[in-house]
């Protein structure tokens, strides 16, 4: 534990010469230290840290691809290549950083992907999930880039090394690759992200009002989308993102000329080795994750046990309603929505024992 104070009466014990103004807990012995020392332990005990983390057996590849696919089932070889992502983050293997693009359409998991990720690295790794739409370029009214490091730093606990690890899931990103047809604001925008990709030093506040400055060149970027178009073209010819085998050749189906016919600048493009397809599903593979959705059940059943009444769904309303999402191209959320239209209305229904 390293608390500030200021003093003027002793030496710093650990080089002699400067005076002590911060005090640090060592093998519970607190000593009073130079700011330059002060620094020195604190790198020292941070990097020790992120060692200890980092041979940390939750943090497998086989364990990272399980916490995945359990939450996210049926998406097994898109669940494998973020796991390899996130593996490759933690363990500090990538030479190249693997910044991450998953397209897929709405419903398919892609928060859901973002969400169980913050919840089994948060507390060791800041992880942040923004709505990249919310932001605008530098020197443009709204939100700055920036605000993000500074809120990886303050989730941290000022620990700047942990921040220049961070985990940052980037919503809506298919939003900014728009071609803009007015102000060239997606442009600007993306020239923005490109510069925090590639890395840059960010300023940041820290606690006592002094300034630090964080190295974005080692955090880990994952945009999400869900690129419709792109989804369409897809689904109509029959073509999976990457290669494709025909009678007479192999033939390449770029899937980033693609990006950059709707808009996506060559320089960002190139910034994610791993491009991850996440499948529309379907009223089956629907079904199946609603019904191991055991938290979302208790909720339902709690609500009408507090109205004195006993909740039944049958199997037929659950597939209709997947089936119903799945018309729609609502995905899991669609599920819910068809399903809380239903509930409402039971909930008013006369009687005990309610079966929809």
């Amino acid at each position: 534990m390293m608390n500030r104070i200021y003093t003027n009466e002793k030496t710093c014990p650990l080089c002699h010469k400067n005076k002590a103004m911060f005090t640090l807990s060592i093998e519970g012995e607190k000593i009073q230290v130079c700011p330059t020392c002060y620094q020195i332990v604190k790198i020292e005990s941070d990097r020790r840290k992120t060692k200890n983390i980092v041979n940390d057996p939750k943090y497998t590849l086989d364990r990272i691809y399980q916490m995945l696919s359990d939450s996210v089932i049926e998406q097994n070889h898109a669940m494998q290549q973020i796991a390899l992502t996130i593996y490759k983050h933690i363990q500090q293997k990538e030479l190249i950083r693997t910044n991450a693009l998953i397209v897929g359409p709405t419903g398919s998991g892609k928060t859901e992907v973002a969400r169980q990720v913050e919840k089994y690295c948060g507390k060791d790794y800041p992880v942040l999930i923004e709505d990249i739409s919310a932001y605008t370029p530098a020197g443009y009214k709204g939100n700055d880039l920036s605000e993000m490091v500074q809120h990886a730093y303050d989730i941290s606990d000022s620990n700047k090394e942990k921040a220049e690890r961070a985990i940052i899931f980037l919503d809506e990103f298919d939003k900014i690759i728009e071609i803009d047809t007015e102000n060239g604001l997606n442009f600007l925008m993306q020239k923005s992200l490109l510069k925090f990709i590639e890395g840059r030093k960010i300023p940041v506040t820290k606690r006592d009002g002094q300034v630090e400055y964080i190295d974005t060149s080692h955090m880990l970027f994952i945009c999400l989308g869900a690129f419709p178009e792109l989804i369409k073209n897809r689904e109509c010819s029959k073509i999976p993102l990457g290669f494709t085998e025909t009678r007479d050749h192999m033939k390449s189906i770029s899937v980033f000329q693609e990006l950059k016919n709707d808009g996506m600048i060559s320089e960002l493009l190139a910034r994610f080795r791993a491009i991850v397809q996440l499948n529309k599903l379907s009223p089956k593979s629907l079904y199946n994750i609603v019904i191991a959705k055991k938290d979302m059940w208790q909720e339902y059943h709690s609500l009408f046990y507090e109205q004195g009444k006993n909740l039944t769904i049958t199997k037929e309303t659950l597939q209709n309603a997947c089936y119903d999402a799945y018309k729609n191209g609502t995905g899991v959320r669609g599920v819910h929505q068809e399903l809380e239209m239903i509930l409402s209305k039971a909930l008013f229904v006369d009687g005990q024992k309610i079966e929809v």
